[in-house]
């Protein structure tokens, strides 16, 4: 059960720095393209933003997932051995 939620949230976090990386190459092209709504500067700033706030994203991830795997590695485990639990079915899950 413990590494199926593993897992599943590892999956998550590699699609959303996939998906993160993918945004920065993305915005990276378009910077180069000629701007439609916006002065060229303000254009180029936008897209500025828009990448560091997706390294951001990528930090933030990052950090998220390594408070997940300290969490279900040693905080559970931890809780486990503090709290006294009589019923196996439940100490089970």
């Amino acid at each position: 059960m413990l590494m199926t939620i593993v897992g599943i949230y590892t999956l998550y976090v590699l699609i959303t720095i996939y998906t993160s990386v993918m945004q920065i190459g993305f915005i990276n092209q378009a910077k180069r393209k000629q701007a439609i709504l916006l002065g060229q500067a303000d254009f180029l700033k936008a897209g500025n933003y828009t990448v560091a706030k997706e390294k951001l994203s990528l930090v933030n991830a990052f950090v998220d997932y390594l408070f997940f795997i300290a969490w279900m590695g040693f905080g559970v485990s931890a809780l486990q051995n503090h709290i006294f639990i009589e019923n196996q079915v439940v100490l089970n899950m």
